[in-house]
């Protein structure tokens, strides 16, 4: 009898180690794949805000209107996770730095940076984009934006938690 026993227990565990094997790997997989697909959406949010910003300060950068740019910058502040906005000129000199006064502490600053671009001009008679801006785009400046991991970070903790209580569970 004690034969049949150690012969059934060693059947359950060769049946249920290989199970746990590939619920573990299964649970890194997807969730890492999760931590990829925050850190996307942070990169596609910070890129995104950065070339809005760069194309609508132009005329701020041209005119070296400081009052525009601030409060352009100033707008983007609003969103929660962006730290501080650079706007500089085509030789790299800064023209306007606006920063928020409470930092995130704990939290690392991921930069996006976007060029400013002159925008070709319309033709009044003719209605057509004039041909000598229509080859390249000049570049007048940059705009730099210095957004809070702290977001990415609570995102990771969150999908952590959502990933190893039902794991756990699966286990037991």
């Amino acid at each position: 009898m004690k034969r049949g026993a150690g012969i059934r227990k060693q059947l359950q565990i060769l049946g249920v180690v290989p199970a746990l094997f590939m619920l573990g790997l299964l649970l890194v997989a997807l969730t890492w794949q999760r931590f990829e697909d925050a850190d996307r959406d942070l990169q596609a949010l910070g890129s995104f805000m950065a070339s809005q910003l760069a194309s609508s300060s132009e005329y701020g950068v041209l005119a070296g209107n400081y009052s525009d740019l601030r409060r352009q910058a100033q707008l983007a502040m609003q969103q929660a996770d962006l730290q501080y906005v650079v706007f500089r000129d085509n030789d790299g000199k800064v023209l306007l730095y606006e920063r928020r006064q409470d930092r995130v502490p704990g939290s690392s600053i991921i930069e996006f940076h976007s060029g400013i671009y002159r925008q070709p001009l319309l033709d009044a008679d003719t209605m057509r984009v004039s041909a000598a801006l229509n080859d390249s785009p000049v570049r007048i400046g940059e705009v730099v934006l210095g957004m809070s991991s702290a977001r990415l970070l609570a995102r990771q903790k969150e999908i952590l938690l959502a990933s190893l209580i039902p794991a756990l569970s699966a286990m037991i």
